[in-house]
This record gives C-alpha cells, structure tokens and sequence, in this order.
C-alpha cells in the first residue's frame, strides 16, 4: 500500500506560511510521522473530524483544511464540511451547521478545501470533517482512514453507519488524523500551554524530575524554554530545558519534557505548579502557561514493581509467548519485574492451585496487577514484545507502599516454610482495607511423574506452534522457531502454593501511620505435590515466595518476590549500602526467625532508609 506522510500535508501551505507570518497549520497529527492504515472492513459511510476547540485563538480564519485518505478511488459521496456542533439528521448523517463543500482530490491521495470566504472561529470551537461512502468491498478500501501518531483527544473523532453510530472521540489510542488547517490571524511567535504535569511520589529532601505536556501555540517551533515551579507553599524555583526533538510550528502540536523540580523540604501532599515563561529566550505570551499537578512528599519512596500473573498450559501451543516474555521480562528488569505463573486444564502436571485470582477467556492469558488484560508477550496491543509498554506504564507511576519478602524455614526438620511480608505507607490512612497475601514460587523445574499406577518420571514438554515462525524476533525465541510440536524447556515462576487468594484479613491494620513497618509471617507445608497428587522435580533450594498487597477492590497495589531460600535455609538476599540502617531481623543457620539473639553465628538481615536489603553472618 501507498505510503503517505504527514509532511505532504504541510508541503500545501508552506508558501503560504513563508509569504505571510499571520497564517499557521494546525494540526493534531504528529509532523513527518509515517501514515498507517485503519477501517471495520465492512460497507457503510465513514465520517471523521478534528475539534478546534481552543478559546485562544477565537478570531483567526480557516482558510483551507486537508486530509489524505488510502485510496480516494475507492470512495464514493466524498465531502468535507465544518460545523459547531455534531448532529446527525434521521437517517444517521451529520448535517453540517457550517459548511458543506465537495473536496478537491489531489494526485498524491489528499482531500484539500479551500474557501472562497475564510471561517472566523468562536469561543465555541468549530469541527473540521470529511465523510465518505464505501459501496463495495475490495482490498483497497477494507481500511480507507489513515491515522498519525497523536496524544490529543480532540485529533480523532469519527462515526460511521453500522460500526460507531454515534459520534465519539479515540482518547486512549494516541493517534490522530493527519487533518491540517491553515489558519490566519494574530498569532504570537512563542506561545506554549502548559497540558499536564504529571504526578509524583519522592523524597522529602530529593530534587525530582516531573513530566510535563507542552502545547505550541505559537509561529516558531519550540526549541528551548525557560520554566518556574511551586511546590505549595513549601517551595518554588526556576530552570530551563533545551528540547532535544523542537515541537514543530503547527499549531496545536504536542510534546513532553522533563523538568527538573524540588525538593520540598517537608513531608505532605501539595499541588505542584509549573509556569513556562520563555520559549525560545522571549516571553511565553500563552494564556495558558501553567498547569497543575499532586507530588507526595515522603520519608521514603517505594520501589513499584508491578505483579504479572500469567495463565498458561504444556498443551497450549500458543503459550510459548509466555515462556519468552516473561523470560525476557526478567532479563531486562531482574530487580524491578515480579511474575507469577498458573498452569491448568488437561490434567497439566505443573497444576498446583484449582482456584486461581482472575479469568482468562484464552491460554496464554495474563494480568498486570488484576485490573489489565493482557496477552504475556504482545500486552495490550499487537506489537512485539508490547508487554513491556504496559508493564513500564505501571512500573513508573507512584505507589503509596512499599513491600518486601523473605522466605525462610519454619522449623527443624524442614518440612514447613515460613514467608514473611512487610510493608510501610506513604501516608496516614484512617478505615484502610489492605492485605497481604504469599505465593509459593518454584523454578528450574524439569521433569514430573506421569499420573497412574507406574507414576514413572518424565521431562516435562512445552507444546509449541511457533516452529518455523521467522516473524517471532529475538534470540531466545529459538528454541522454538527451530523446535519441533513439543519442546524441552527449564519452566520458572510457577505456583507450588497460594492460599487467600484475595488477601489475608487482618494481615494489614486498618489504621496506618506513615514510615512504619507492619509484617505478616504465612507457613506452608512441604514438600509439595501437583492439585493431582503426583509428584513434581521440585528443587526446593531454588524455591521463592511473593509477597502481593491488594487493596479493597482487589487491585494488586505492590508485589516483591525474596530470594531463594537457598541451603542456608534463609532466602538469599545479597546488597549492600551507605544508607542508615532503619530496622534488622535475625535468623539462625537454619532460617528460623530469632526474636532476641544470644551469643552464636546468625544470618543479620538489615533494611536501610533508602529501602535496600543487606544480609550478612554475623557473630554476637
């Protein structure tokens, strides 16, 4: 398919723009991004627009609009139209309270107006649309929209006959049609709004960096800016920013910084203001230069790690895409990612649990802290290895608690162990409704006794239908892509045991002072067999535990998965810092919890102000 971009679209008015500095392009589209195609696949009428919706620039005049569409060979009824409002008439078509005009088809694919009597805009914004009829299916006109990259909500609004009967606007698919006005009036050469500033957790005494969202409003691209902050009424300063990819002239395109801000210098919650007061070294003469946003100022910052729960099977084909994302996940992120794997149906020996926290409607499935859906490998979307965008979506916003695991025996003899949770809170919480709850994890399981009288072990065998596949990417992907139906793999992350499920009652107090540590111990018997009684290779050195607080609505707040329990008999976690140590808990060689240590040889563990654990022998 024909590829198209953005700067086509641009190329029209350039001469106009270059002729006379009253005129501008607007554009919610990304500038010079690549086009990609979308459509229902279905016959009906198309109708899609843009909403100037912006009071600062009542005044100016539309003096041309256009948009390139797949292939306008295969459409049929072409119009472009503006209009206030979007009303549809009896028959579900939008009557135009503006204009209606038919537009001018260029060689390169684009619809192009341009008026004969230029459009003042209003306070109340104008739509700025086209609409199309697709009579007869073919392959050039399945998917006749193109879309751009684009944050915008007011970038994408679209109704059809049989698929969107009503008009609505795409606020969380970041594109944009690449529609671009030119417009004319008395614009200023810098103006930048202020659209977001995001929120933050940090330290009392730390300088942050807050993400910002930048509008330009203005004749000139964006290069540099200068910008004041407040904290409350705690703290307040100044900084600059040179942009490393400038926000283009074209009225009403996006970008993000990163600024700069801080400290606070005291603990609380207060609104965090950011001003931007020069663009390019000249005065931001914007009307909305500011925006707001929340910063929880804390004693500590928890580290987020974010729980996937993946939902998987030996007899599913597909779910190799689990075994790789999750793989790759820990990788990349060994400190931070914290996953959790259930095997069911079809009597798979790596079945432990029969009831388990969410439903899946197909194997691989997974959730991201029980309230996103998601496939193990692709996330929420089709791009390869997207998981990792949703996870980082997660991973980098607050929390307002920090958790930590420890896994250790509970007695003597080893046939019990004990895991241990602790979590402190940012804030103070009055009637709160957290729990905790602990998975027991196994890896570098091999092998399994087949069900029966015999009960003979055997290598336990992944199915897999991506032999072949070239399109998987990456080299861990070749032990399948070159394996056969069934292949030999190490499988990790798996549920030997969890209990409670939804949280433990009363494993967290509902009144909550922040900075201070609640713990909660939980035992589970060993050795463990599958939910069918069958025996499984279980190195149980190599076994872990993973501590998850839920909140009320059963939304996983925090996770953290401890170390291995190790032959020492407590998991071993190995760090070291210069922070203060702010709390210590002794074990004896057997990993037994010791309340007040006498003279012997203990394993020290100690947990630091800035939340790392070190764990150390000592003798006392």
């Amino acid at each position: 398919m024909k590829s198209f971009l953005l700067t086509t679209i641009i190329g029209l008015t350039a001469m106009s723009v270059a002729a006379a500095d009253t005129q501008i392009d607007m554009s919610y589209a990304k500038p010079g991004a690549e086009l990609t195609a979308w459509g229902t696949s279905k016959k009906e009428n198309y109708e899609f627009a843009m909403h100037i919706n912006n009071p600062g620039i009542a005044g100016s005049k539309v003096l041309s609009f256009s948009c390139p569409i797949a292939d306008p060979a295969a459409v049929t009824n072409m119009r472009a139209w503006l209009s206030v409002a979007l009303t549809l008439d009896k028959d579900g078509v939008t009557v135009p309270d503006v204009l209606e005009v038919k537009p001018v088809v260029g060689n390169d694919g684009v619809l192009s107006v341009t008026l004969s009597e230029p459009y003042e805009l209003t306070r109340d914004g104008v739509f700025v649309g086209f609409s199309f009829d697709i009579e007869n299916l073919s392959n050039n006109n399945t998917k006749p929209l193109l879309l751009a990259p684009g944050s915008d909500p007011e970038g994408y609004w679209l109704h059809t006959s049989r698929t969107y009967l009503k008009w609505r606007t795409f606020e969380n698919r970041d594109q944009a049609l690449p529609i671009n006005v030119v417009l004319s009036g008395d614009f200023a050469e810098t103006s930048v709004a202020v659209t977001s500033v995001s929120p933050s957790t940090v330290g009392v005494d730390d300088k942050f960096d807050v993400k910002v969202g930048l509008s330009n409003f203005g004749r000139d691209e964006v290069k540099t800016i200068d910008y004041t902050y407040t904290i409350g009424d705690v703290a307040s300063g100044s900084g600059s920013y040179t942009l490393e990819n400038p926000i283009p002239a074209v009225l009403g395109s996006r970008g993000e910084v990163t600024l700069n801000v801080g400290p606070a210098g005291e603990v609380g919650q207060y609104p965090l203001t950011i001003t931007v007061t020069k663009v390019n070294g000249r005065d931001n003469l914007s009307n909305n230069a500011s925006a707001v946003g929340d910063v929880t100022s804390a004693l500590f910052v928890p580290v987020n790690r974010p729980l996937m729960e993946e939902y998987t099977g030996l007899w599913c084909g597909f779910c190799p895409r689990g075994y790789i994302g999750m793989e790759r996940m820990k990788e990349r992120y060994p400190d931070r990612f914290v996953a959790i794997s259930y095997h069911a149906r079809q009597r798979d020996p790596l079945q432990f649990v029969t009831t388990m926290p969410n439903n899946v409607s197909g194997y691989p499935g997974a959730y991201l802290n029980r309230s996103v859906y998601c496939d193990p490998y692709f996330g929420t979307g089709k791009d390869d290895f997207g998981i990792e965008n949703d996870w980082f979506e997660l991973a980098n916003a607050p929390v307002n608690a920090d958790v930590e695991a420890h896994l250790g025996w509970a007695n003597e003899e080893h046939t019990a162990v004990n895991c241990y949770g602790r979590v402190r809170f940012v804030t103070d919480e009055e009637g709160a409704d957290y729990r905790l709850s602990f998975a027991l994890i196994a890896d570098g399981i091999t092998r399994a006794k087949d069900f029966g009288t015999a009960k003979e072990w055997r290598e336990l065998e992944q199915s897999n239908y991506f032999t072949g596949d070239y399109s998987m990417k990456g080299d861990d992907w070749d032990v399948f892509v070159n394996g056969e139906e069934k292949v030999k793999i190490t499988f990790n992350d798996i549920v030997i045991a969890y209990d409670d499920q939804t949280g433990i009652v009363g494993s967290v107090p509902s009144h909550i002072r922040a900075g201070k540590y609640y713990s909660y111990n939980y035992q589970y018997d060993v050795p463990v067999k599958n939910a069918f009684g069958d025996e499984v290779g279980i190195d149980y050195s190599k076994i872990r535990c993973v501590a998850i607080l839920t909140n009320s609505k059963g939304e996983v707040v925090n996770s953290c998965a401890s170390g291995y329990i190790g032959t020492s008999g407590i998991d071993n976690v190995v760090n070291k810092s210069d922070s203060p140590i702010v709390d210590t808990i002794f074990y004896n060689l057997s990993g037994l919890r010791v309340q007040n240590p006498e003279n012997g040889l203990y394993i020290r563990v100690d947990r630091h102000a800035d939340g790392i654990v070190s764990t150390n022998k000592v003798i006392l």
